[in-house]
């Protein structure tokens, strides 16, 4: 249910979407969620799992369970162990957000890593390009506390399928915890752009949306699902047909000269 939760308060707070559904890892025992994989590069055939139930070494940020990874000991080199997201559509202005969490008070030498790759290998870990890459102390300035870690993702990346991977390399360093983990885009409502004199209705809307303006021009209209695929881009005569959507939550993109708001719309 957090996971769930999560991804309804996100859209209706943020007047954004998710485009990678905030995960809790809450609903599939001690599996990883259903489309999350772990890969084992390096050191003992030790895993991402989810966090124990009750154990105050593996805390999540909320909730029952977080993603955890232990931290190894090998003889040479370090130990390297990625966690893998399912795949998403990466949409303007995308950015990755989670919490993170270490597992012991200063810093054990271990390198945390963001990792994104666009088609369908995502176990080839050599077609993965680095988003960001943290020290201990970087990513968690207090170890025990949880922490939120937002990564822009690219807009070069924008229109294609992507996954992201979580990668931990240590040698009898840190563990990780990682919780709340979701891929959020959209345009946020600009510092320099008000709504004032803009209306947007029926809202719900069963076939026809209205839009009026007050002494503002349209340069554009586009009209975005809760899984960031673009529905509809032309405007006529003030109306937007959505006769021929699903039913659910719509984002009303808004362009004018002073620009861009967006308008959570209801289609029933």
């Amino acid at each position: 249910m957090k996971a769930k939760l999560l991804l309804v308060l996100s859209f209706i707070s943020m007047a954004g979407y998710a485009q990678l559904q905030t995960e809790g890892f809450e609903n599939n025992g001690n599996a990883l969620p259903i489309g999350w994989q772990q890969i084992n590069v390096s050191g003992p055939a030790w895993q991402w799992h989810p966090s124990m139930t009750g154990n105050p070494d593996q805390p999540p940020f909320e909730g029952d369970h977080a993603a955890y990874m232990s931290d190894e000991n090998v003889a040479s080199g370090t130990a390297e162990d990625w966690l893998v997201t399912p795949q998403f559509l990466v949409i303007e202005n995308a950015h990755l957000k989670f919490y993170s969490r270490l597992q012991q008070d200063g810093d054990q030498q271990t390198t945390y890593r963001v990792m994104i790759h666009v088609g369908l290998s995502p176990i080839d870990i050599s077609s993965y390009t680095e988003l960001q890459q943290w020290t201990e102390l970087e990513i968690n300035p207090q170890q025990l506390v949880y922490n939120e870690i937002v990564v822009p993702i690219p807009a070069a990346y924008v229109g294609q399928m992507a996954y992201i991977a979580f990668v931990m390399n240590s040698d009898n360093g840190d563990g990780w915890l990682v919780d709340d983990v979701g891929v959020y885009g959209g345009v946020m409502n600009a510092s320099n752009f008000t709504n004032e004199g803009i209306k947007l209705y029926p809202n719900p809307v069963k076939e026809q949306l209205n839009i009026t303006m007050s002494g503002k021009d349209f340069l554009s209209v586009e009209v975005f699902d809760c899984n960031g695929r673009k529905c509809i881009t032309s405007l006529n005569d003030g109306k937007i047909d959505m006769s021929l959507l699903s039913g659910g939550l719509y984002l009303v993109k808004v362009t004018t000269p002073e620009g861009t708001g967006s308008y959570k719309v209801f289609k029933e």
